[in-house]
């Protein structure tokens, strides 16, 4: 029976506690919610993981392994299709975007279907020859000629102290050895060195040899292995061989896979190689000249979606956020399934002008093939395709009519710190920037044109340190840098925030902990001795089928606790230290408000929004928005950001809630005043009222140039 519409009650995740909702099929339908809503933990690990529980991993691309760490998500779900999960934008297969858009084989088939071989010796054109078409070739050329066909001995059987017996036994008479011909019977010795070539046939070129002449070349190829020679009487000699060979000298191509000698052909004036120079629009052009109807539609979509600048060699991985998530929204068009589930972050707000028409247009398609399109995006043009709107808060969903932007807060100005250096050249032009510490950067420009690339490459210049650079920075003092992810991973909330082993002091220093003896490790999860031996600290066993399905069980030895059950007996202000991993942020703040390191460190988190978070909550679970804001607030293992300290953030208010984006500004505007230096892509006009400075990316023809404006 198929469902109108997909049914997820009691939902128990983290911050979310016995919540539903319902999500019409065929529909788009938008998910809101402000970091610590619990939004993000619905999305991934309960709707894409209960996906692949039912119909495995259902992707369209092959990305990393799923994490093998047991989860235990307890939820209800009726009536849902194969989730297509587009949040991965930090993910990327391996390959570049000819590879993606399968545009390398199209023109490959092409230039091996049509174009012409170029000897890598003479630079001479070399082709194959069917015996018809060398038949046809020499009636056409050499009408009425003289020639005779010769067959190059292979070396194994020149070597043999009988081959001129047995070329005998064959019925041959003679042998051209370095162009003297010898009969067969003459006693002469011959230098085996030498090249030595069978006298197949000597005969004139007519019509009424025809038959001769295709009898002479099956013979030549059997002897030679495919070479086939024929001298004419002007000396002109002529390769027509069965394998590739140059028409100008003697080379012969014996690799039988064309694909391998692609980047010795050419084709109307191009040469292989200068195609890879090339971007999408032109690859498509290209082959439209040369009658390849296929993939119009995809073309139209690309075109649309303004990816015909994209270089066909640039790697998956150096695309934006914004140019992956339209690169895959053109594919899932042009594909054409239909019934499945289609999650997309900041698809819409990445992006501006027209753009943002057009592709709420093409996800008003993608539903109208038939699939249920879920948008994590808060701006105005997302939210006006949308049939219904669901906003997550404290773990609860409820849909809201519309979703109101309040404008942030005015910020107090601050003064700019000393002062640094940018220069170089290279693929951003002449770059030679004055700039200062303790200020915002902003990176700006027209959808596609580069900003995340030039972050990338900051940060290169950044890590490498190295005088021979493109580009260099050149600061007065030391600093350090972090550059900030939409996602991070590894380790639990507390062993982030670096009050892991804070927390286990307290139990191993409590009067019960002093007479057992156990170490503040035993109090971790992260270390061997306290944790329980057989979940490894989880809580849970995960059950693999064998088919990438699993499910969950409590693990029967600590009943979900995590920890030994003498590890348990220890406690500190009435709790036991699994019950104290387990709280959230903020009645964390509450329980250890004496302890000034832990309550120091959860008080920024606080300030974020960030109270419903629980301790042992792995980071990777979280949203983009918290991740951000965790990574700006602990920039190091320390958690302290010292002065002078470089902050890199690409795409940051990309699909967020209007309250984080309002925190972030505020965060951004604080770190400066505060000593930060932080280089940002402008993606929201909140961003850039806060900028001291904004380097703009202008695009000439293929030319990127960077601006300080």
């Amino acid at each position: 029976m198929i469902l109108d519409c997909i049914r997820i009650n009691e939902i128990n995740n983290g911050v979310i506690s016995g919540s539903s909702l319902e999500i019409q099929v065929g529909q788009i339908t938008s998910l809101l919610g402000p970091s610590g809503s619990g939004l993000y933990e619905f999305l991934e690990p309960v709707l894409v993981r209960h996906s692949e529980k039912i119909y495995g991993e259902f992707r369209t691309t092959n990305l990393r392994q799923r994490s093998k760490r047991p989860q235990n998500i307890d939820a209800k779900v009726e009536g849902l299709p194969p989730v297509i999960n587009f949040l991965e934008c930090e993910e990327r297969p391996s390959g570049k975007v000819g590879d993606y858009l399968q545009l390398f084989r199209q023109l490959a088939d092409i230039f091996l279907q049509k174009g012409v071989l170029l000897c890598p010796r003479c630079s001479g054109e070399c082709r194959s020859y069917s015996v018809v078409e060398a038949q046809n070739y020499l009636e056409e050329s050499f009408f009425g000629e003289r020639m005779i066909v010769l067959a190059p001995l292979r070396k194994d059987f020149k070597e043999r102290e009988d081959f001129r017996q047995q070329l005998k036994i064959q019925g041959f008479v003679r042998i051209m050895v370095s162009g003297e011909i010898i009969r067969l019977d003459e006693d002469r010795p011959i230098d085996h060195l030498q090249p030595i070539e069978v006298v197949v046939d000597r005969l004139r070129i007519s019509e009424e040899n025809r038959s001769r002449v295709s009898e002479d070349f099956y013979t030549a190829r059997a002897i030679s292995g495919g070479i086939t020679k024929a001298l004419l009487d002007n000396e002109k000699v002529l390769y027509l061989n069965e394998h590739l060979s140059c028409i100008d000298c003697d080379h012969v191509f014996l690799e039988e896979d064309h694909k391998k000698l692609l980047q010795y052909y050419k084709l109307r004036q191009v040469l292989w190689p200068e195609t890879l120079k090339w971007d999408v629009g032109e690859s498509f052009k290209f082959l439209s000249d040369f009658g390849s109807g296929s993939g119009q539609f995809l073309k139209s979509n690309l075109e649309d979606l303004d990816l015909f600048s994209i270089p066909i060699n640039q790697e998956l991985k150096t695309l934006s956020m914004s140019e992956w998530q339209r690169l895959r929204l053109t594919l899932s068009l042009d594909i054409g399934l239909t019934g499945l589930v289609y999650l997309f972050r900041g698809i819409v707000s990445c992006v501006e002008g027209n753009l943002r028409t057009i592709i709420s247009s093409s996800l008003k398609k993608l539903a109208g093939q038939g699939n249920t399109v879920l948008l994590i995006d808060a701006s105005q043009e997302a939210l006006a395709i949308s049939n219904q709107i669901l906003e997550c808060r404290n773990g609860v969903f409820c849909k809201i009519p519309s979703l109101v932007w309040e404008d942030p807060e005015k910020l107090v100005e601050r003064a700019v710190g000393s002062p640094f250096k940018i220069f170089g050249n290279g693929p951003w032009g002449d770059i030679d920037f004055d700039l200062y510490n303790a200020s915002i950067v902003g990176i700006s420009g027209r959808c596609g044109v580069g900003k995340s690339l030039f972050i990338k490459e900051l940060t290169k210049v950044v890590f490498s340190g190295k005088k021979n650079q493109r580009y260099q920075l050149v600061c007065q003092r030391p600093f350090r840098m972090t550059v900030v992810k939409a996602k991070i991973s590894g380790v639990r909330i507390l062993d982030f925030l670096g009050i892991s082993d804070s927390i286990a002091n307290l139990f191993a220093l409590s009067k019960r902990g002093q007479e057992r003896g156990y170490s503040k490790e035993f109090y971790r999860l992260d270390k061997i001795g306290g944790r329980c031996p057989r979940c490894e600290g989880f809580g849970f066993l995960r059950l693999d089928d064998g088919y990438e399905r699993y499910d969950t069980t409590i693990c029967s030895s600590c009943k979900g606790k995590g920890f030994k059950g003498e590890i348990l007996e220890m406690t500190y202000n009435g709790i036991d230290i699994a019950d104290a991993l387990n709280m959230t942020i903020q009645k964390a703040l509450k329980h250890f408000k004496r302890e000034k390191l832990i309550e120091e460190s959860l008080g920024k988190c606080s300030k974020f929004g960030l109270n419903e978070i629980r301790l042992n909550e792995w980071v990777e679970n979280l949203g983009p928005s918290t991740s951000r804001a965790l990574q700006l607030a602990f920039p190091s293992k320390t958690g302290k950001m010292g002065k002078r300290h470089f902050f890199f953030v690409d795409d940051p208010t990309c699909g967020s809630h209007p309250e984080d984006v309002s925190l972030l500004i505020a965060h951004l505007s604080i770190l400066a005043k505060q000593g930060a230096t932080i280089f940002v892509t402008i993606d929201d006009e909140g961003l850039r009222e806060i900028c001291d400075n904004i380097i703009e990316i202008r695009t000439s023809g293929f030319n990127r140039n960077a601006v300080l404006i």
